[in-house]
C-alpha cells in the first residue's frame, strides 16, 4: 500500500504571531537575541529559506508521527481484571464515537428479501438484500446447510476483504462453503462501495470509493460503515429460523480482518471472533494503506489488542502470514503475547492465541481448517480447537451475474458521503474542550530551545520545538525601530512563500516582526501522514495550531500583542485553533477557509493528491467551524472560499497599535 502524507496545493499561508522587545536587524542583533531568548545563534553563511533543517525534516517528520502512533499502541496492559472492567464502559464508548455509531442509528426496517436461490450438494445458497439504513442496500449470500425442517444451526459471520470479487472471490468463497459443510449458518455481506473491484461484477458500487479520508470527518469511513450493515445483518439473522443466535462467530482476512475486529468489539451478540491477517500490533507496523483502514481515533483506544479487549473474555483467535509485510509476523505474535495476558486476567489465556502460517497475506486452506477448528470449540462444544479438516469443495465462477444479489441497482441510492454528511448535520452543540479530547488533546509543550542559525538582508533563519522531537524551522523579520506588535505567519505552501504572501515588507515597514514558520505538514515538514493522522484523531489544522502556538511563545520577546493569520481549508483553521488554546491573542484571521466541515466532503473522491489540511476526523462530535468562532475572544476576521478578503492588515494593526 502506498503511504499517503498530506500533499499541499495551492492555498494562501496561516499566520501566527506574538512579540515583546525590539532589536536592530544585523547579526549583533541576532547574537543579543539568542542570548536573551535563551537558544543558540551561528554566525554562519545566510541559511537558504527551505534549508533551514538541511533537508532533515521529511524524516524529522514522519520518525516524530510514527514514535507518537507507536507510543499510543504501547500504553501499558491492565495489571488486573478489576482495572481492565473498570475501563471498559469508556473504551466502548469511544470506540463506538470512533465508528459514528453513538448513539446507533435508528434500527429502521430491513426490508429483506431473496431473490434467488442455488442448490448445490450439502447446502443451499440464497442472494439475499436487505436495507442496514434507509435507501442503503446491503447485498449478500447465506449458505444454509442441508438438514431437516426446524433444525437450527451455529451462525458465522464474514466480512471480507479487498478480494477483487467481494463475496464471490474463490478464497472468501471457499470458506462459506467450507464452514456450511460443517454444520454453520454461514453468511457474507458485500462491503459498501469499491477498492479496485470496480471493473468487475460486483455490488455496492454506488456507495462510493474506500479511498476516502473525508469521510473520517463525518465519522463514515468504510469500516464504520461496515461494521453497522454487520449489526444489521445479524438482525436480519434473527429473522431466520434456522439461526441459533446464541452461537454467533465471526471471521474475515485483510480488510475483512478488520472489520472482524471493530464489530466484534461492537457488538456483544457475537460469541467468538477470529481475525486473519491484519490484528497485527501497532506497535510493530502502524503504517498501513488504504483509507479503509484508518478509524478516526483509533490509537486513543489503544493497540489492535486493546480494542478486542473490551471484549474480554469472550473467545478470540487471530492468525497471520509469515510473508505480509503490511500485518507482519512479529506484530501478529505481539498482539497475541497482548492478548493472552489480557484473557489471562480472568483466568481465560486459554481462550485466546495466535497463530502464523507460511505463505502471503491470504485465507488459505489451513488457516481456514484452524478457524473451523477454533469455532468448533467454541460454537459447538466440539473438539479443542484443533484444525477441522476441509471437504472437498467448489467454488462457482466468480464472474457470473446471476449470482448477482441486486443486478439491477435503484438509482439515487444513499452514498458513504451522505452518511457523513447526516452524521454532521446531527452534531450536538459542544465545547472547545469536547474538539480538544477529539484531537487526543493538548500535547506536552518542550522547551522553546529557540535558536537563530544565521541573518542576512534584514531576514534570519530560526528553529525552535513545539514538542519534543519536532523542530520547526523558521524566517524572521524584524522593523527597524522598536516592534509595536509581532506575527506569526503559517503559509500552506511553507515559509518560503510567506513573504510574497502575506505582503511582510508592508507588515515590517509599518512596526511588525513577523515570524514565518513550517508548521507540520508544510515546506521543509511536508510528509504529515494523514494515515496516523486519522488513526491519532488529530486534525492537521490542530497540531499545525500547536507549532504556531509555540512560534507565538517565542515572539512575545517582541511584543505583547500577538496576531495570527491564516489561510485555505485548513491554513484558516490554524488560527481559529490557535486563539481558543491561547485567548491572549491580540487578533487571528483566517482566510479562504472552509465554510463548514462538511465543505471537504465536496473534494474529489480517490485524489491522493487533495489537500487534507481541513480534514477534522470525528466533527461530528465537536463544535461546528461557527460555534468555535464564536468562542475566540479577540479581535477576528474570517473569509470563505473566494469571496473577497477581509482588509486584515488594518484591522490587525488597529486592534494592537
Amino acid at each position: 500500500m502506498k503511504n499517503v502524507a498530506l500533499k499541499m496545493k495551492k492555498h494562501p499561508p496561516t499566520a501566527n504571531n506574538r512579540g515583546s522587545r525590539t532589536f536592530p536587524v544585523n547579526l549583533l542583533a541576532a547574537l543579543l537575541l539568542a542570548v536573551s531568548a535563551g537558544g543558540q545563534t551561528e554566525p554562519s553563511a545566510s541559511v537558504a529559506d527551505d534549508a533551514v533543517l538541511q533537508g532533515k525534516g521529511p524524516q524529522m517528520m514522519k520518525d516524530f508521527l510514527l514514535r507518537k502512533a507507536r507510543q499510543q499502541a504501547a500504553r501499558p496492559l491492565p495489571e488486573s481484571r478489576e482495572a481492565l472492567e473498570a475501563i471498559k464502559a469508556a473504551q466502548k464508548k469511544e470506540l463506538m464515537r470512533c465508528l459514528g455509531l453513538d448513539p446507533l442509528p435508528p434500527r429502521t426496517p430491513l426490508h429483506a428479501k431473496v431473490t434467488g436461490v442455488f442448490q448445490r450438494q450439502g447446502y443451499r445458497l440464497e442472494k439475499i438484500v436487505f436495507d442496514s439504513r434507509p435507501n442503503f442496500p446491503v447485498t449478500g449470500h447465506l449458505y444454509v446447510p442441508d438438514g431437516p425442517a426446524g433444525r437450527k444451526y451455529p451462525v458465522i459471520l464474514n466480512p471480507h476483504g479487498h478480494w477483487h470479487y467481494k463475496k464471490m472471490e474463490p478464497v472468501v468463497q471457499s470458506r462459506l462453503i467450507s464452514q456450511a459443510l460443517g454444520g454453520y449458518l454461514a453468511f457474507i455481506i458485500d462491503s459498501p462501495g469499491w477498492s479496485w473491484d470496480k471493473d468487475k461484477p460486483t455490488e455496492r458500487i454506488y456507495a462510493g470509493c474506500h479511498w476516502d479520508f473525508p469521510l473520517v470527518e463525518g465519522s463514515a469511513n468504510v469500516t464504520a460503515v461496515y461494521v453497522w450493515d454487520l449489526m444489521r445483518a445479524l438482525d436480519y439473522l434473527q429473522t431466520r429460523p434456522e439461526a441459533d443466535m446464541s452461537r454467533v462467530g465471526l471471521t474475515g482476512a485483510s480488510g475483512g480482518g478488520l472489520a472482524a475486529v471493530w464489530d466484534f468489539a461492537a457488538d456483544d451478540r457475537i460469541t467468538c471472533a477470529v481475525p486473519v491477517v491484519y490484528a497485527s500490533s501497532m506497535e510493530v507496523n502502524p503504517d498501513n494503506g488504504c483509507a479503509c483502514n484508518h478509524v478516526p481515533g483509533a490509537l486513543q483506544i489503544g493497540d489492535r489488542s486493546d480494542v478486542l479487549a473490551i471484549r474480554a473474555p469472550a473467545p478470540v483467535f487471530i492468525i497471520g502470514a509469515r510473508n505480509d509485510g503490511e500485518f507482519p509476523p512479529a506484530g501478529m505474535q505481539l498482539t497475541g503475547e497482548k492478548l493472552k495476558k489480557i484473557w489471562g486476567l480472568y483466568g481465560a489465556a486459554d481462550q485466546t492465541g495466535c497463530e502464523i502460517f507460511a505463505g502471503p497475506h491470504d485465507y488459505n486452506k489451513l488457516m481456514r481448517e484452524r478457524a473451523m477448528g477454533f469455532f468448533d470449540k467454541f460454537l459447538r462444544r466440539k473438539g479443542d480447537g484443533s484444525p477441522a479438516p476441509e471437504p472437498p469443495l467448489k467454488t462457482e465462477d466468480p464472474d457470473d451475474r446471476q449470482f448477482l444479489a441486486l443486478p439491477e441497482v435503484p438509482p439515487g441510492l444513499k452514498t458513504m458521503r451522505d452518511i457523513a454528511r447526516e452524521n454532521l448535520a446531527a452534531a450536538k452543540p459542544a465545547t472547545f474542550e469536547d474538539l480538544v479530547r477529539l484531537n487526543g488533546g493538548l500535547p506536552k509543550r518542550a522547551p522553546l530551545d529557540f535558536k537563530i542559525l544565521s541573518s542576512a538582508d534584514g531576514k534570519s533563519a530560526v528553529t525552535f520545538q513545539s514538542e519534543a522531537g519536532l523542530t520547526i524551522p523558521g524566517l524572521l523579520w524584524l522593523p527597524k525601530g522598536a516592534p509595536k506588535a509581532a506575527l506569526v505567519l503559517v503559509s500552506e505552501q511553507g515559509k518560503a512563500a510567506a513573504a510574497k504572501e502575506f505582503g511582510i515588507a508592508s507588515l515590517t515597514a509599518a512596526g511588525c516582526a513577523c515570524l514565518a514558520i513550517d508548521a507540520r505538514g508544510a515546506g521543509e515538514l511536508s510528509g504529515l501522514d494523514i494515515r496516523l493522522m486519522t488513526y491519532l484523531g488529530t486534525a492537521p489544522a490542530f497540531a499545525m495550531a500547536v507549532d504556531a502556538s509555540a512560534a507565538v511563545e517565542a515572539m512575545r520577546q517582541y511584543s505583547p500583542k500577538v496576531g495570527v493569520i491564516g489561510s485555505g481549508p485548513g491554513g484558516a483553521m490554524i488560527p481559529l485553533f490557535a486563539a481558543l488554546m491561547d485567548p491572549s491573542l491580540s487578533y487571528v484571521a483566517g482566510l479562504r477557509g472552509l465554510k463548514s466541515f462538511a465543505d471537504v466532503l465536496d473534494f474529489p473522491e480517490e485524489d491522493k493528491g487533495v489537500d487534507y489540511l481541513g480534514l477534522q476526523p470525528r466533527a461530528n462530535y465537536g463544535p461546528t467551524l461557527d460555534a468555535l468562532k464564536a468562542m475566540v475572544k479577540c479581535p477576528a476576521d474570517w473569509s470563505v472560499g473566494n469571496e473577497q478578503e477581509p482588509d486584515w492588515k488594518a484591522k490587525f494593526t488597529a486592534a494592537v497599535f
